[in-house]
């Protein structure tokens, strides 16, 4: 059996895919308070960068059931 392993199904990013600051777009973006530059959103992959304002952990991850 030649099953793909379940991590190379799973979309990438999917916590954003659920979070309450990422905007609709051709590219996704993240409009999280803290991640803002110059006030406006920056593309979920530069977010979530090991570098960037959100990180791996996805640390501003915001849902709707949590409000």
């Amino acid at each position: 059996m030649n099953a793909t392993p379940l991590w190379m199904r799973i979309a990438p990013y999917r916590a954003c895919d659920l979070c309450l600051h990422v905007e609709a777009a051709s590219t996704p973006l993240c409009g999280c308070p803290d991640a803002l530059q110059a006030g406006r959103p920056l593309p979920v992959d530069q977010v979530r960068a090991p570098d960037g304002a959100c990180g791996p952990d996805a640390k501003h991850l915001a849902m709707e059931s949590w409000q």
